[in-house]
């Protein structure tokens, strides 16, 4: 008969990481190393040079309120906040397509919904509000711009912002920014048609005039070709920012009826981009955003990222 050998169970092999000292993205499993997260996001490290544990970031509070239970699953769409000349704040934010006033004494919630405005509801909806002078500016990707005053009445006043002197239905793309007194905005879609390489700004210290209405011709198509779509603009006290999914520039001059023909423009980068615009926030002289792969890049103004 054939002799049978048994086999002895190898001894259990111990696999370890961390603690950590940062985070790497890489495709070669070859180079991993035991101190270095593989592809971690929305994480916090608190000692990089002595290494440590990796936990979740903090500074989140999960509110919730019986103001919005009536409104079925808990879906923010956008939060932001205005300040007083005398530095009042106030807060709002839209769940589910209604605008809520919060008091963060209180803890109250209240529906402040601007009559005849109307606010996306949808899932893919980001709502933005950027405040401008003594108005807030508000624009949800799918309906008209508009402008939010009255904001400490209940509901608020809100008033659409009109593109062109055939008043056609109009959406504005991400959210806008200030430069130069003006607010500007990336165009979405102009009487159903997509001009997503356009952006468009209104007069100094006034979001209700401009853009293409008649007498202005505040528009300006950054890439004629149209193979390009603008995802980000961001505007700071020397230039106006624009990113696409893979690149940056920057645009630098006056604002006024002259902006297209008198600034000059400049590539910034041509391998990362501003693809996700809900992430681009200026904070002191630096920009900062995520590129289409969701990874954190800070570009200070005058540099590169």
């Amino acid at each position: 008969m054939p002799r049978v050998r048994s086999r002895r169970p190898s001894a259990p092999v111990q696999l370890t990481t961390g603690p950590w000292r940062g985070v790497r993205t890489t495709t070669d499993p070859g180079d991993d190393t035991t101190d270095l997260l593989y592809d971690a996001t929305n994480v916090l490290l608190p000692d990089t040079a002595g290494r440590s544990g990796a936990y979740a970031r903090p500074g989140f509070t999960l509110l919730t309120s019986t103001a919005l239970a009536s409104g079925g699953t808990f879906r923010g769409q956008g939060a932001w906040k205005f300040v007083d000349l005398d530095g009042t704040v106030t807060n709002f934010c839209v769940i589910k397509g209604v605008l809520y006033r919060y008091d963060s004494v209180s803890g109250v919630f209240t529906d402040v919904s601007p009559v005849g405005i109307t606010i996306s509801a949808a899932a893919t909806s980001r709502v933005y509000g950027v405040q401008f002078g003594n108005e807030l500016v508000v624009t949800d990707g799918v309906n008209r711009p508009w402008l939010m005053t009255a904001r400490s009445s209940t509901p608020v006043t809100g008033t659409v912002i009109q593109f062109n002197a055939a008043n056609d239905t109009w959406s504005a793309f991400g959210k806008p920014t200030v430069y130069g007194g003006s607010i500007f905005f990336i165009l979405n879609l102009l009487a159903g048609v997509s001009y997503r390489s356009t952006i468009a700004w209104s007069l100094p210290a006034d979001a209700a005039t401009g853009y293409d209405q008649t007498n202005y011709d505040f528009t300006w198509t950054i890439f004629a070709t149209g193979v390009a779509a603008i995802t980000a603009i961001q505007g700071t006290n020397t230039a106006l920012y624009y990113g696409t999914a893979n690149t940056i520039g920057e645009i630098v001059g006056p604002v006024g009826p002259n902006l297209q023909s008198t600034a000059t423009s400049a590539a910034i980068a041509v391998n990362v981009g501003m693809a996700i615009p809900a992430t681009v926030e200026l904070f002191g002289q630096t920009i900062f955003f995520c590129d289409y792969r969701g990874r954190p890049w800070m570009l200070p103004v005058g540099g590169t990222p």
